[in-house]
């Protein structure tokens, strides 16, 4: 999950709350007519929820949205919170593994710098095809051989 949501602040309608040396991660929301919007976000200590709206229910603007609106408000918090102490990471729990893979096909990949790549967690015993290899395993990922069949099946070794 916090690989999913951080994903939505490094590439999507969060990404304006990139601090340097803060990891965070969340989700804007607004909704329709733009009567209320909000962030949802978190680093490794601390969850925040910022929600902007009327207490009777009218339009916040035409281009009033989470990004817009609420997502100043939590970096300015956030901002705060970690002036006068140091952000930790967030923590890959046991059994997950950050693998790189292209972002537009979603296939693993190997390139060091591409601004078309992404890391993204995957269990251990996810089975990841790469080009008739797939990885597996329990202790870390290992290259195993795929081959074709007749019957449009795989044989795994």
């Amino acid at each position: 999950m916090v690989s999913i949501l951080k994903g939505a602040v490094d590439r999507g309608t969060g990404r304006k709350t990139k601090i340097e040396g803060i990891e965070i991660a969340g989700k804007t929301g607004t909704t329709n007519n733009n009567t209320d919007a909000w962030f949802l976000g978190f680093t490794s200590e601390i969850i925040v929820g910022v929600y902007t709206g009327f207490d009777i229910p009218e339009s916040l603007g035409k281009r009033e949205t989470g990004s817009s609106v609420a997502v100043p408000i939590f970096k300015n918090f956030i901002s705060n919170y970690y002036e006068s102490k140091k952000a930790l990471p967030f923590i890959i729990p046991t059994g997950v593994e950050l693998i790189k893979i292209d972002y537009d096909t979603g296939q693993i990949s190997n390139k060091i710098k591409d601004t078309k790549t992404i890391y993204e967690a995957f269990g251990n015993n996810d089975n990841l095809s790469n080009y008739k290899e797939t990885l597996v395993g329990s202790e870390g990922f290992q290259i195993i051989e795929i081959e074709d069949s007749e019957e449009n099946e795989f044989l795994i070794y």
